[in-house]
């Protein structure tokens, strides 16, 4: 397959949007279905059950973002500095990870004339966090530079 030659930002947001957006998306419809048949299954009960399920779900749909949106853009693009990208990627996953969707967060709460339920906020703000070391340590073993870059587009 030939390879396109594209900036760095835009390999960044592509590796982005594969590897975070696109896989925390169909893991959630994937693997929420599972675990709720499990539970049914085993006729399991409580929160905290429920907690370290969400965890799991999150840290595995984060292992497998990183490795598939690095695999994608090492066979899409030309990756002349893998460093650079994995930067811009970060940026772009903290930005829209921690920040965007928590202040998203707390604009529903108020739009729905409910108090802010710090817990659900602090957890949700840890996993952004998680997810984010996850697929920054992923996406900096997973990217590479080129050293052939023949096949060009």
């Amino acid at each position: 397959m030939t390879k396109k030659q594209s900036s760095v930002w835009y390999i960044a947001a592509t590796h982005y949007l594969t590897g975070v957006l696109v896989p925390k998306i169909i893991g959630t419809f994937i693997l929420i279905p599972v675990f709720i048949l499990l539970n049914s299954i085993l006729n399991i009960k409580g929160s905290l059950v429920g907690e370290i399920e969400e965890g799991v779900i999150i840290i595995l749909v984060a292992f497998f973002g990183a490795w598939y949106g690095s695999r994608y853009v090492n066979s899409h693009y030309i990756i002349k500095n893998a460093a650079r990208v994995v930067e811009i990627a970060m940026v772009y996953c903290l930005a829209i990870n921690v920040v965007v969707w928590h202040i998203l967060y707390v604009i529903t709460d108020v739009m729905k004339h409910n108090e802010t339920n710090y817990f659900d906020f602090g957890k949700s703000f840890i996993y952004g966090l998680l997810i984010s070391a996850i697929f920054y340590f992923g996406s900096k073993k997973y990217i590479k530079n080129d050293v052939d870059s023949g096949n060009v587009v």
